[in-house]
């Protein structure tokens, strides 16, 4: 049964040209409020009395501030309004919320088709106007105007999920492909008003500080001109379904002190208004209308790069470009999972062999096509994940246990109850497998399901268990829903009553923590633990926390959804909205050389997963299937003793039969800015032995210049003098290959890599 859900998710939606100035009072951000009513059992009076009581006390606090709601509501509580009431004489009914001036507009998780007056909402209220995110439209006309008359039916493929992914891709309004929902269609009917920068969840008071953030960011780079939106949509608050009514007054009135001190003065100031949202609807038409383009958001995917290659269903039995996971295997195997419709499925693929093998509801005991969460435990068994699409049969999230040749699986009649939401899946080093749910965590031993619920006092409050990463035997970290990052120390005991915890959210860390809202955690060799935030990466390392945003660093875009190291200490970014990105920390800082953002890969990523020779996997939400990178190699082989010669290895096949030149330096923290109109940057410091390394003239470096074989590989050495003082130094190496066609003259450029002199 799904609760009320009053959604809170804050987004800024940028138009025309880039740039970072302020809003102003006769240039303002225009700020919604949004409201989702999720299909529930609303025909109980219990819970449609909850229900209507929490919008009557929202309504009446927004209303107190000059704003007006939309009210996006499912047909459950429009059939409740009709059983129980509905009008001014019933408080918080669609009625009495239209009477009182509120946008009425309509929502369903199964999407909507327009196909004939079968719903006539128009008999509930004349108010009925077109939802903010009319992308859950498949079929034909306007959605605007047929769904202001009530004309629409339940069931298309555009599921419930589909308006929140889509409308934070760009943080723009775009027009939708009608066929999949998928695209840009620029005479099409379907208008996605931005959306997702912030994900409030929960009760109301769960995420009123990100909020502010997010209304303070768009307010910041809003530019004259451009028309820029804020509003809030996308939460769950199921602690509502059995509060009390003194409960749901608490939470407004502190709803009501953050309107006045964080949104009054603002729009006092007039740098941010009140819209609803037929009024976002115009003011995206007038701007198109006065030659305003969406088409730069659309940049050409896969386009040729050498170190990446693509697999879509051009050219693999994919099926589909709607991948959800991907995960690579003790064996290097890599798994990819996604799909929607009762297409797609799971697909491995081995890269030994170049062989194919695919699991879908039609030849094994998959509960859809859509798989969320991939791992491995003791003997290669693989725990999968599915969740819902429109795949015919039995339906809900599962967990299945694959062994390669038989099958388990685990449901709400064996394992999670009443869970219907399953996020992720992990098994730590005893083989314990962890399941992170929306209400609870689970464990099992092999024998036995445990649940964790919101009772225990080791795991804080919280609206969804995003991620699983354990650290050892008893020790796991958590991502939460609106509770920052968890490491729960695990002691043993059957219900976990004694288990202990450390939470790090942006109370305990100071405000350093980006976000409450965690959707990956990694556990980095060197000990640090990165976390992954819908606003941006955070850092632990040595005990505090440090924190990188796509405003102040090359970070493609703040909403990380997935973590992954490579073999060399890289972490790879699955960024909701800006592709992949790449941190490496023996520098400190973010590295783009060779990821070019929107052209050779998606920007709406899902998932990241590294093989252990290097090659990194990424898994697009839309059109880009999953992206290969196979990054240039520069090693050292042999160990770096004062005296003796240290080899290096280069190894880049994309770029066989390529000038190529190594160079060395003390130190690699600013690097080498390339000359114009190549933005990248060479990762070494130029110093003196920068220079000498490069000169050709000096014996201690040898074949640092060269020509790569038919293989794409080549060996240069250094002697390392046998000089006392040298004892301790730390180098850096890096390298290059040259191209006249390329930017610069320069193709691929590979490297650092640290070395300590012994």
């Amino acid at each position: 049964m799904k609760p009320l859900a009053v959604h809170f998710v804050l987004c800024a939606s940028v138009l025309l040209s880039p740039g970072f100035s302020q809003a102003s009072a006769g240039d303002p951000v225009h700020l919604s409020w949004v409201i989702h009513v999720d299909p529930s059992a609303y025909d109980t009076l219990p819970v449609w009395t909850n229900g209507r009581t929490v919008l009557d006390e929202m309504a009446t606090v927004i209303e107190a501030h000059g704003g007006v709601m939309t009210v996006a509501t499912s047909w459950n509580f429009l059939r409740g309004c009709l059983m129980f009431g509905n009008g001014p004489a019933f408080p918080g009914s669609i009625g009495d919320l239209a009477a009182r001036g509120h946008e009425i507009a309509y929502h369903d998780h199964g999407g909507v088709t327009i196909q004939g007056a079968t719903l006539v909402i128009a008999n509930l209220t004349s108010a009925f106007t077109a939802e903010v995110y009319p992308t859950h439209l498949e079929g034909s006309g306007d959605f605007a105007e047929l769904a202001a008359l009530g004309y629409v039916t339940t069931g298309s493929r555009c599921g419930k999920d589909i308006p929140s992914q889509l409308s934070g891709i760009f943080n723009n309004p775009v027009r939708r492909l009608e066929s999949s929902c998928y695209g840009e269609d620029p005479a099409g009917p379907l208008v996605g008003l931005g959306a997702g920068s912030a994900d409030g969840s929960g009760r109301s008071t769960d995420n009123l500080d990100e909020m502010t953030t997010a209304i303070e960011h768009a307010i910041a780079t809003h530019t004259p001109g451009r028309l820029t939106f804020v509003s809030q949509g996308a939460s769950h608050p199921d602690d509502w379904i059995t509060a009390s009514v003194a409960q749901i007054q608490a939470d407004m009135a502190a709803l009501d002190a953050w309107l006045t001190t964080d949104i009054d003065p603002l729009i006092a100031s007039g740098v941010l208004v009140w819209t609803d949202a037929a009024a976002k609807l115009q003011l995206f038409e007038a701007w198109e209308a006065a030659g305003g383009s969406n088409a730069d958001l659309f940049p050409a995917a896969n386009v040729t790069h050498p170190a990446w290659s693509f697999l879509d269903d051009t050219n693999s039995p994919l099926g589909t470009d709607r991948i959800d996971e991907v995960f690579v295997d003790a064996q290097d195997r890599v798994w990819i999972g996604g799909g929607d419709d009762g297409v797609g499925g799971l697909h491995v693929f081995d890269p030994a062999t170049a062989s194919w093998t695919t699991y879908d509801p039609t030849n094994s005991p998959l509960r859809s096509c859509r798989i969320t969460s991939l791992a491995e435990g003791p003997a290669g068994v693989m725990w999968i994940v599915t969740g819902n699409d429109s795949t015919p049969g039995p339906q809900g999230t599962a967990l299945h246990r694959f062994d390669g040749a038989s099958w388990t699986v685990f449901d709400g009649s064996n394992a999670f109850g009443p869970e219907s939401f399953l996020f992720d899946v992990a098994v730590d080093l005893a083989g314990i497998v962890w399941v992170g749910g929306k209400r609870a965590l689970f464990r099992y031993d092999g024998a036995n399901w445990t649940s964790y619920n919101q009772l225990q006092p080791a795991i804080p409050q919280h609206t969804g268990i995003f991620c699983v990463t354990p650290e050892s035997a008893t020790v796991v970290w958590l991502g939460l829903r609106n509770g920052g990052v968890v490491r729960l120390d695990h002691q043993g005991d059957a219900n976990g009553a004694n288990d202990t915890s450390t939470v790090h959210d942006r109370a305990s860390t100071g405000g350093v923590l980006p976000g409450d809202t965690t959707y990956a955690v990694a556990l980095h060799p060197n000990g640090d633990v990165y976390a992954g935030t819908r606003r941006g990466l955070a850092i632990l390392s040595g005990g505090t926390w440090t924190a990188h945003d796509s405003s102040g660093s090359e970070l493609g875009y703040d909403q990380i959804v997935d973590l992954a190291v490579d073999p060399v200490g890289d972490v790879w970014m699955a960024t909701y909205g800006g592709g992949l990105s790449r941190y490496r920390p023996t520098l400190g800082r973010f590295a783009v050389d060779d990821i070019p953002d929107g052209t050779v890969h998606a920007r709406l990523m899902t998932s990241v997963a590294a093989a252990s020779d290097g090659t990194v996997y990424g898994a697009s939400l839309i059109t880009g299937g999953v992206s290969v990178y196979s990054p240039p190699q520069l090693a050292t082989f042999g160990t770096p003793v004062l005296g003796e010669t240290l080899g290096l290895t280069v190894l880049a096949p994309s770029d066989a039969g390529l000038v190529y030149a190594v160079a060395a330096a003390f130190t690699a923290n600013a690097g080498v800015p390339l000359p114009a109109p190549d933005a990248r940057v060479f990762p070494l410091d130029l110093d003196p032995l920068f220079l000498a390394s490069l000169a050709g003239t000096i014996p201690l470096f040898v074949d640092f210049i060269g020509v790569l074989d038919a293989e794409g590989s080549a060996r240069p050495s250094v002697i390392v003098p046998n000089l006392p003082s040298f004892s301790g130094l730390e180098l850096y190496f890096a390298g290059a290959t040259a191209d006249a066609a390329a930017p610069s003259g320069i193709r691929t450029i590979f490297g650092p890599v640290p070395v300590t002199l012994e």
